[in-house]
């Protein structure tokens, strides 16, 4: 019999350690993804043309505020994509916070690949803008991806005669396209409810008092005339008749004492 019961009991523990490994590493995963999120963050703010990279051929120590490492990731990134590259960031931390609240995150790929269309849409919008060299980018505002989509769609504009016109169409195409990317790339955040009360929410204290109007005092609302019903005259008895009721009582009575 006790055999028998530890046999029941053994699954049982099994499942439990392997439900605390999981949980212990979609926590590890999800600290891990916010630290790099982090470092990405930093690396792309402090970002220097000047600093030693794939493209600066520069001597001394870089100025990034992650060193040499730091120089040569945000190059890289904002060659790529430019500047629109730290889109990937709320992606990040989106999956990190879903890991650390146990939330499942498949689909992770798909969402990925989406948002990278969406990034890659903007920066062929904003190539469109200004497809010109940008002081401190290594790759204008598109990045070499942005450059690349924008010099085909300027291929095919080159085919409008009227200078003019192929302006207006090169204006609403870059919005048009800029615009769709960020659609793209918000949609493939796929937040729950849960995300967007937290992003979206209003402080409980600031309600009361962004919605609060002065109290209004009720007047009585004014009665409909209706029309005066005519008093009922007063009956005035005959002088006569009271007299003859009187008289008629006193023969009753009368008559009642010769019965006895």
């Amino acid at each position: 019999m006790a055999s028998r019961a530890k046999s029941n009991e053994t699954p049982i523990w099994r499942e439990a350690v392997k439900r605390g490994a999981v949980r212990s590493g979609a926590l590890v995963g999800s600290v891990a993804l916010i630290i790099a999120s982090l470092l990405v963050t930093l690396a792309l703010v402090s970002y220097r043309p000047s600093d030693p990279a794939m493209n600066t051929a520069a001597a001394g120590p870089a100025n990034n505020w992650l060193g040499s490492i730091g120089a040569w990731t945000s190059d890289i990134m904002l060659w790529l994509a430019g500047p629109a590259i730290i889109l990937l960031i709320p992606i990040m931390l989106i999956t990190a916070i879903r890991m650390w609240r146990d939330v499942p995150v498949s689909g992770w790929r798909r969402r990925a690949v989406w948002a990278t269309i969406g990034i890659a849409l903007i920066g062929v919008g904003l190539a469109l803008f200004r497809g010109d060299a940008v002081f401190g980018l290594p790759a204008g505002l598109g990045g070499v991806i942005g450059l690349a989509g924008a010099g085909a769609l300027k291929w095919g504009l080159a085919f409008i005669p009227d200078a003019q016109i192929q302006s207006i169409v090169n204006f609403v195409l870059a919005a048009t396209i800029a615009i769709t990317g960020v659609i793209i790339w918000a949609r493939s955040l796929d937040l729950d409810d849960a995300e967007r009360a937290f992003l979206f929410r209003r402080r409980a204290s600031d309600a009361p008092e962004r919605t609060a109007k002065p109290p209004r005092i009720a007047t009585p609302a004014p009665r409909a005339a209706t029309p005066s019903e005519p008093r009922p005259r007063p009956i005035i008895a005959d002088r006569n008749s009271a007299p003859a009721n009187a008289k008629g009582k006193e023969r009753q009575t009368s008559l009642a004492l010769k019965d006895r």
